[in-house]
């Protein structure tokens, strides 16, 4: 059986010169089957925020979405109208089910207009989420995790034990992953421009290697995957009792102009710089190897 949601259709969002408007948010509901097992989410958002919380005190699950859109200059008119869609569907088989959010955009230009998306579950037992430009955080789910993100932070917090394989990748951002006694893996971690931390409080680590930036360790004997990719940030790794209780005041940092710039690193071919330019001599830093794969 299948259960089909188109939600949003084409939103349209105007905003007045020289300022900035948003729609409020928009709440759309699926009930969940009593006999309905393994819940899996799967999210595509063209731009902007993700938040996922799983909470068995819920009994539906909720899809809420804002979206927004900044001034765009025209000769012709005095607003700016960013027509953006979003699609949610739950399809059910053999007493499992997947809840499928989307989201696009109509312009050809992206860069001037969001959506901003918050998804609550009564349980989750699989993520794959594909975002860019916005803070993503996952909270209380389970199961095999794909969370891609870009110019953006993502947090993953779980008191549920993770067992299943794992891949957490972005660009420009920093990487917490947190997650209960039981949890399993094998740490594959890279920060290219960043630190790594590992802190396991409540079980052993063997089979740990370091480096900067780098680090490998195995969990509990566990042999799924545990991967971590950022090339501008830090990855931060907890294994605790009360993973969850654990946040931070702040959790996007704030942009240094001078990363925009393009003067050094391995960003030097966007300005299309020999070899000797001053500004590549000055500083040089190893090419990023995961960056095709953002």
């Amino acid at each position: 059986m299948a259960a089909r949601s188109l939600i949003g259709g084409f939103l349209g969002v105007a905003a007045a010169l020289g300022g900035c408007a948003s729609t409020q948010p928009s709440e759309y509901t699926f009930d969940i089957a009593a006999t309905t097992g393994m819940l899996a989410l799967d999210i595509e958002n063209f731009r902007g925020s993700v938040e996922v919380r799983a909470d068995p005190r819920v009994e539906q699950a909720t899809v809420s979405a804002t979206s927004s859109a900044s001034m765009e200059r025209r000769e012709d008119e005095n607003t700016a109208i960013a027509d953006t869609w979003i699609e949610a569907d739950l399809t059910e088989e053999s007493a499992r089910a997947v809840l499928r959010v989307r989201t696009g955009s109509s312009r050809e230009n992206t860069g001037d207009h969001w959506v901003d998306l918050v998804v609550r579950v009564p349980r989750c037992g699989g993520v794959r989420i594909d975002n860019r430009d916005g803070f993503v955080e996952v909270v209380g789910t389970s199961g095999g995790t794909t969370i891609t993100n870009r110019l953006a932070s993502v947090e993953f917090r779980t008191n549920e034990p993770m067992t299943d394989p794992v891949s957490i990748t972005t660009t420009d951002g920093d990487i917490w992953y947190q997650v209960p006694m039981g949890s399993s893996g094998s740490f594959d971690l890279h920060a290219l421009q960043g630190n790594v931390w590992y802190r396991d409080r409540v079980q052993g680590s063997d089979k740990v290697y370091s480096a900067p930036g780098v680090y490998h360790a195995r969990l509990n004997e566990g042999t799924n995957s545990i991967e971590m990719r950022t090339n501008q940030g830090n990855i931060n790794v907890w294994v605790d009792e009360e993973p969850t209780e654990l946040t931070r005041l702040f959790k996007r940092d704030p942009p240094n102009p001078q990363d925009f710039w393009f003067l050094q690193g391995s960003r030097k071919h966007t300005r299309n710089l020999p070899e000797d330019h001053p500004d590549v001599t000055r500083k040089q830093v190893t090419v990023n190897p995961y960056h095709d794969s953002y």
